[in-house]
């Protein structure tokens, strides 16, 4: 894959998310969510305290065939142009089922604990990477932005304020409609992203973003893998301690339970960086 162009960088540093169309072969990827399917419905997969119905954190232990499917040459080729050379991936990997969370930004509950490194406009050193296993249609296969908000401040924090004053101001918000939530619902800017099987969106995880929801009930299952990567300066490192700190589930598990070693070995031989 020759490397992105200068506009594509350009146009992910103004945006803070870039689509890439047809990084897979749309086959491999619906071949892929038929075994995810499978996986979610036998219950050896649940009794994990590290999983649940819905998210599936050890995915290369239980499907070793994702690695090479996943991180191809054209995948690592956009990591690279995107954070540098340095691009690293990051034990916080997953694959979601029929998740929709609302509006937030990924770096809400390590700014409230005093870390705010992540902020400014040349701060974009933690990507996600998102695999989607469906189109985002009406059944809500994908993810919905605010172009450009990486760059702002977090306007999620209040919303987790212990001050009583505080809280009973974002009830009346919520209440009279007029919450943040509310707010980006109806910004002239909100965007479902227009993305097909076989596509693949990288995001900054300062977006506003939330899971596109469900304007109607037919569809396929939504499934869909999210690994993080970083590039290695403050954010990104500071990104990266704080979440192998965190007490959820989710996180214990990246610091209970090694990466497969196979997986080292197959970024070796892309010469990408994985750090755990």
């Amino acid at each position: 894959m020759p490397p992105l162009a200068k506009s594509d960088i350009e146009l992910f540093q103004q945006q803070g998310y870039l689509l890439i169309p047809g990084l897979y072969r749309a086959d491999d990827l619906l071949a892929a969510r038929n075994v995810f399917q499978k996986a979610f419905g036998e219950k050896k997969l649940h009794d994990s305290r590290y999983d649940s119905d819905t998210l599936l954190t050890d995915l290369y232990t239980h499907f070793p065939q994702l690695a090479p499917l996943v991180f191809n040459e054209k995948y690592a080729a956009v990591a690279r142009d995107l954070l540098g050379p340095d691009a690293t991936l990051i034990p916080e990997c997953a694959v979601h089922r029929e998740r929709y969370i609302h509006w937030h930004k990924d770096t809400t509950v390590q700014e409230m604990a005093g870390l705010t490194s992540h902020n400014g406009a040349n701060a974009g050193a933690i990507l996600q990477f998102a695999t989607y296993f469906q189109e985002n249609a009406g059944n809500g296969g994908g993810l919905t932005v605010i172009p450009g908000t990486h760059l702002l401040p977090d306007p999620f924090l209040k919303l987790y304020s212990p001050r009583f004053l505080q809280r009973v101001w974002n009830k009346l918000l919520k209440i009279n409609r007029l919450s943040v939530f509310d707010a980006l619902e109806r910004h002239p800017e909100k965007t479902d992203i227009p993305m097909r099987t076989g596509d693949l969106l990288v995001f900054d995880v300062r977006i506003f973003h939330r899971a596109t929801f469900r304007t109607h009930p037919a569809g396929p299952e939504k499934f869909a893998i999210f690994n993080t990567f970083i590039r290695l300066e403050n954010a990104g490192l500071d990104y990266f301690r704080f979440m192998k700190k965190r007490p959820e589930p989710y996180y214990r598990y990246f610091r209970e339970k090694p990466l497969p070693e196979y997986l080292a070995g197959h970024f070796k031989a892309l010469s990408m960086n994985l750090m755990y």
